[in-house]
């Protein structure tokens, strides 16, 4: 009988509708008014579930009659309406206070309404799938099935470790750029059991592997511990999370990162290369800015001191690569990310590798938005198994490390990883679409080559189980212009480098060597020439110059890294980057001058005179060349024997840290800045002359005392006065010589009062 009912007040409705469209015919009153009446009567008769016969006398239309149980129900209706909407407001009203004392709120309305597995329910034995994309941006599913769970991976917390049966995986293995790849489990009798891609409940994330195994095995991050991430971010202050601004800084020197971190790693990658003072002497000067001491600053030309003056008292920590791990030790997936060159990946790699991140040789990345063909970058979106792409440095170049997307929660919050990036907690990096060109097989571990699509918000939290983003942008970019001049051509590239104190001195030196090689590669023999300078937090603009013959990507990182790493990694409090501009002239032949030796016309000089020497240069490829070079006595010089230096800029750098050591003990950011400047401003394509002076002053902390007279020396340096320090002035003559300048001779001359 409710079946009839129904059915007649449908029929009644729709002819009621079709009659001059009465729902909104303004010339039809009494019809509108006749339809208001039959929708009311619709409701009541099925919420009432009537079941009488006599409502079959709604059909005729031309009277008003109604049957006794319709007419009852409609004396009711108000009565209805009222009980329903109590009804209602009973059952929300206990919700929302539920939600409000929620923690976190959103985790637990997502888990009422996504299907998921925790982890105190996964057995051995159970099978499933996992979702990812293997090329383009189509996400596909691979079997899985559980072989353990063990529940003390960590302190308060377990991993789930399944096989993957894929052809494709057990190939490759697991593959870095799969971290975060959503895994689900049927349960027992699941209609949908053994349909990939269909049904399930969610476990956890694609998070941890092993290197160097014939079978592809990988542990599963519980989607309970990714979902605590998430709600983190509710957490999070409203300034926090709605602008660039009011974000603090979560990567701080204070915070997160180690004093000198990344200038640390280089010198320690040059000790591990063999790399001489020439390459290095810049960096090892900046270090001691961030308390990095070595012996760098002894006389070269002793060999022992040449062994010994490489040493780094520092490591940094950080995951293992899978590369490296031959002793079926599990660990986390790195991200990979594609640096260009394999010069280029080598020098980055212990750079990078602390951090998460492994970089690997291709060619230059396509520019963020313009996916291969094929790919629509504006269909692709962030979805469970699709490409998570975090956009390190975009432009003219993609410079991303590569990820896999978990979860996406209703208010657009996104899970990914299901193990940390960096770790740092709060954090501002862009979170964006992205695709795969391929994955590259190899015998230790397997890669996705991907980039970056879209942009479509910010990483908000990093810790040890996942990332979480949002939609918006809430990170912050400096613009990177790098000119190149090179075979007759000229060319201009354009960065956005994403702000972080750990990772921007790598992300700078990258988006400049593949500027530099991203149109032909450095000629053999080659001369470069960089130009150009970076501003830092306060307008503090620091001038970036270089000379090298020949030119090479690895040289250039020693010239720029330790820069950024002074700056943004000091210990009295970073400075961040604003922008860079660069310019870099390359010639195609070697512009080198070494330093053979020098002479005077007499040893022995009086105070005010004029020293005249003759300086033998060879230059490379050519005949020897002599250059005449001047320098002035001091007036008031006592009598003595004195040593003439003249050599490069390495050699005045050596002078500076030897002579003037307080000037490398900072105290504030002002300190290290013009420190940095100084160093800086020494040139490699200069010729300098040099006249060593009696230590006659003294320094308390930074500020010199010259002249002072030895009581009185002797009185400030005395044992209670622990920043007082002795220093020696020199006098100097910088020539310039269009051409990179290498080597140096020391004379010694005699100074003599006629009587």
């Amino acid at each position: 009988m409710q079946k009839n009912v129904n059915q007649k007040l449908d029929q009644i409705h729709a002819n009621d509708f079709s009659l001059a469209n009465c729902c909104t015919h303004p010339s039809n009153p009494a019809i509108q008014s006749r339809h208001r009446r039959l929708q009311l009567d619709l409701v009541i008769a099925r919420f009432a579930k009537l079941t009488c016969k006599p409502c079959a006398t709604l059909v005729n239309h031309n009277h008003n009659g109604y049957c006794a149980s319709m007419r009852k129900l409609r004396e009711n209706a108000f009565l209805f309406a009222f009980l329903f909407l109590l009804l209602s407001y009973s059952i929300w009203l206990p919700a929302a206070d539920a939600a409000q004392d929620a923690a976190p709120a959103t985790a637990q309305a997502v888990r009422q309404l996504t299907p998921i597995m925790p982890i105190d329910q996964v057995k051995v034995g159970m099978k499933g799938y996992g979702l990812t994309v293997f090329h383009g941006a189509k996400i596909e599913a691979f079997p899985v099935e559980v072989i353990s769970v063990q529940r003390d991976f960590a302190p308060k917390r377990g991993v789930i470790w399944i096989s993957c049966t894929d052809p494709r995986l057990l190939k490759t293995g697991p593959v870095q750029g799969m971290s975060g790849s959503p895994i689900y489990l049927f349960e027992e009798g699941e209609k949908e059991a053994g349909t990939l891609g269909k049904g399930g409940k969610l476990i956890g994330a694609f998070a941890f592997g092993f290197g160097w195994t014939k079978d592809c095995y990988a542990g599963v991050q519980p989607i309970e511990l990714m979902r605590e991430t998430a709600g983190k971010i509710d957490n999070m202050k409203d300034g926090e999370k709605d602008g660039v601004k009011d974000v603090p800084k979560a990567q701080g020197a204070s915070r997160t990162t180690i004093t000198g971190a990344t200038l640390i790693d280089l010198l320690r990658y040059a000790d591990s290369e063999g790399l001489g003072e020439s390459e290095t002497w810049r960096a090892r000067s900046l270090g001691k800015l961030v308390g990095i001491n070595d012996a760098s600053e002894r006389d070269p030309r002793n060999k022992r001191d040449q062994r010994e003056a490489s040493a780094v008292p520092l490591r940094i920590a950080g995951p293992d690569s899978l590369a490296s791990h031959v002793e079926g030790k599990p660990v986390r997936m790195m991200l990979p990310m594609a640096v260009g060159s394999a010069a280029l990946a080598k020098v980055m790699a212990p750079l990078l590798e602390p951090m998460g991140i492994v970089p690997m040789q291709s060619q230059v990345g396509t520019t963020i938005g313009l996916p291969p063909p094929d790919t629509d970058a504006k269909a692709i979106e962030l979805e469970p198994g699709s490409v998570l792409s975090i956009p390190l440095a975009f432009g003219d170049a993609d410079l991303s490390a590569t990820g896999t997307v978990t979860e996406v929660l209703p208010d657009g919050r996104v899970l990914a990883f299901g193990h940390p990036m960096f770790g740092t907690g709060d954090s501002a990096m862009p979170m964006a679409t992205g695709y795969v060109h391929f994955i590259v097989p190899r015998m230790s571990n397997a890669f996705k080559l991907g980039g970056s699509a879209v942009i479509k918000g910010t990483i908000l939290q990093d810790d040890a189980a996942a990332v979480a983003g949002a939609p918006g942008k809430k990170f912050k970019t400096a613009p990177a212009i790098v000119h190149i001049n090179m075979g007759g051509r000229k060319k201009t590239y354009k960065y956005e480098i994403v702000h972080h104190d750990r990772l921007t001195p790598s992300l700078v030196a990258a988006v400049i060597t593949q500027s530099l090689t991203a149109d032909q590669n450095l000629p053999n023999l080659n001369t470069l020439r960089m130009s150009g300078s970076a501003t830092f937090e306060g307008n503090r603009k620091v001038e970036l110059n270089a000379c090298m013959a020949p030119g090479a990507d690895q040289r250039l990182m020693f010239e720029l890294v330790p820069v950024f790493s002074t700056m943004l990694q000091n210990p009295h409090g970073e400075l961040s980057l604003e922008s860079i501009e660069l310019t870099i002239d390359v010639t195609e032949k070697m512009e080198l001058l070494n330093v053979l030796g020098a002479r005077v016309e007499k040893t022995s000089f009086e105070p005010g005179e004029t020293i005249k020497a003759a300086v033998t240069l060879q230059r490379y490829g050519g005949d020897r060349e002599v250059k005449r070079v001047e320098i002035q006595i001091p007036d008031s010089l006592p009598d003595g024997k004195y040593m003439l230096t003249i050599g490069d800029g390495r050699t005045l750098n050596r002078m500076l840290v030897m002579n003037r050591p307080h000037l490398m003990n900072t105290t504030s950011v002002d300190d290290v800045y013009d420190a940095v400047k100084l160093i800086m401003g020494i040139r490699q394509d200069t010729l300098y002359t040099m006249l060593q002076l009696p230590a006659s002053g003294i320094a308390v902390g930074r500020q010199e005392l010259p002249r002072l007279p030895s009581s009185k020396r002797a009185l400030i340096a005395s044992a209670q006065n622990t920043q007082a320090t002795f220093f020696a002035d020199w006098v100097q003559v910088a020539t310039p010589m269009n051409a990179a300048v290498n080597g140096e001779v020391v004379l010694e001359i005699d100074v003599v009062k006629q009587k």
